[in-house]
């Protein structure tokens, strides 16, 4: 999801979050759906969202001249949907505050 201030002042994030949001409730409720979630702007912003965490936890990738890579474990990086749906409700709801 683009967050860089362009994306924010127009809408467009905000937009994007909301469109992941109702597109991801409409899954079968037992779906093995899994998520993650990468915005950017001047950096690459990977996010936590495992089941084991309170909240979710941002991981920056600052350097975007070296080769890139997901700072997180694959099961961290990939999280079945019916486990964090709250926290990335919440995680996507708050996109335009966090980067504004």
């Amino acid at each position: 999801v683009d967050v860089s201030a362009a994306a924010l002042s127009s809408g467009q994030a905000a937009f994007v979050a909301s469109t992941i949001r109702d597109t991801l409730r409409t899954l079968p409720e037992m779906s093995e759906t899994r998520v993650g979630l990468v915005t950017y702007n001047n950096h690459v912003h990977f996010y936590n969202l495992l089941a084991s965490r309170t909240q979710p936890a941002m991981h920056v990738v600052a350097d975007l001249a070296a080769p890139a890579f997901v700072p997180l474990p694959p099961d961290a990086a990939l999280v079945p949907y019916a486990a964090c749906a709250d926290k990335l409700d919440a995680l996507l709801d708050s996109l335009p505050s966090l980067f504004s």
